[in-house]
C-alpha cells in the first residue's frame, strides 16, 4: 500500500482549495480528514502499517490514487527521506504564496484561532525572541513563525534532494486564484491522471480566515519585502521560475498599505 502524492505545503497558500480539486477527480482521493490533517509521516512512527490499515479502509475497493494533505510536512525536513523511504515513487506537490501576503494572512489565521495578541508590527520584530522561547507540544509547526515560515529555498531544499525533479511539482498561488483551470489541469498531468476533466468547484475558495484586516505601515510592508528579496532570488534561481511578481507589493497588500 502506497500514497501516489502528498499536497506537503505551505501554510495559507490555497492548499485546501487545491486538495477540493484533487478530490474532485475520479481518478484521484484524498485522504480523510482533511482537518485535522492525519500527518501520516509525523504522527506515525511506521507509516507503512497506518497506509496498510486506515489507507486501505479509505480506498476499499475502488482503484483510486490515494494522496494526503498535510501543510506542515514543509517545515519538517526529515520527513523528505521517510516520505522516499516508505513511497519511493510518490509526487510531492507545494503550493507557495507571495511571502509577504503569506506572512499577513498567517498573522490574522492565528488571531481568529485565539493564538494571537500581538499588533502585527509587534508579532513580526519579536517573532525570533517568541520562537525561541515559547513552545507548543501539541501543535506541529510554531505558530509564530510567520516570517521564517515564507523562507520557502530552507524548506524546500530537503525535498529537493531526495526526489527526482519529476516527482515534485510548486504551484504558485497567484496561478492557482487566477488561473484555477489550466493550474488544476496541470497538475493532472503531472499525476498521471486526466487532464481534460473540468472538476466541480473550481471557483470555491476554502480555509477562508474571515476577520478584516487592517492597514499596514508601508515600513512594515518594505521590511518583509526586503526580509524576503534574497530567498526569493535563491528559489527564483533553484526551480528556474519567474517570480518577479513577488519583489514588489501585490494587489492585496496595496490595498492593505496607509
Amino acid at each position: 500500500m502506497s500514497l501516489h502524492f502528498a499536497v506537503a505545503g505551505a501554510q495559507r497558500c490555497g492548499t485546501t482549495s487545491l486538495c477540493y480539486l484533487l478530490d474532485a477527480h475520479p481518478d484521484l482521493r484524498v485522504l480523510r480528514p482533511l482537518r485535522p490533517e492525519p500527518k501520516i509521516f509525523l504522527n506515525h512512527l511506521d507509516p507503512i502499517a497506518y497506509l496498510e490499515t486506515v489507507v486501505r479502509r479509505q480506498q476499499g475497493e475502488v482503484d483510486e490514487l490515494l494522496g494526503e494533505k498535510a501543510t506542515s510536512y514543509l517545515e519538517h525536513g526529515y520527513v523528505a527521506r521517510r516520505m522516499r523511504q516508505c513511497c519511493p515513487g510518490i509526487h510531492v506537490v507545494f503550493v507557495l504564496r507571495h511571502p509577504v501576503e503569506r506572512a499577513i494572512s498567517n498573522y490574522y489565521f492565528s488571531k481568529s484561532h485565539g493564538l494571537e495578541s500581538l499588533s502585527l508590527e509587534q508579532a513580526i520584530h519579536g517573532e525570533q525572541e517568541r520562537v525561541d522561547s515559547m513552545h507548543f507540544p501539541n501543535i506541529s509547526v510554531h505558530p509564530f513563525a510567520y516570517v521564517r515560515r515564507g523562507r520557502y529555498i530552507d524548506d524546500l531544499e530537503p525535498y529537493l534532494q531526495e526526489f527526482p525533479p519529476e516527482q515534485i511539482a510548486v504551484v504558485l498561488f497567484e496561478r492557482l486564484r487566477d488561473a484555477p483551470l489550466t493550474t488544476c489541469q496541470a497538475l493532472y498531468r503531472f499525476l498521471g491522471v486526466n487532464d481534460k476533466l473540468v472538476p466541480h468547484g473550481l471557483h470555491s475558495v476554502y480555509n477562508r480566515t474571515d476577520m478584516a484586516m487592517e492597514p499596514v505601515s508601508d515600513s512594515m510592508i518594505n521590511y518583509l519585502m526586503d526580509a524576503y528579496a534574497e530567498p526569493n532570488r535563491k528559489l527564483e534561481e533553484r526551480l528556474r521560475i519567474d517570480l518577479s511578481e513577488w519583489n514588489r507589493p501585490s494587489r492585496m497588500l496595496m490595498e492593505l498599505m496607509k
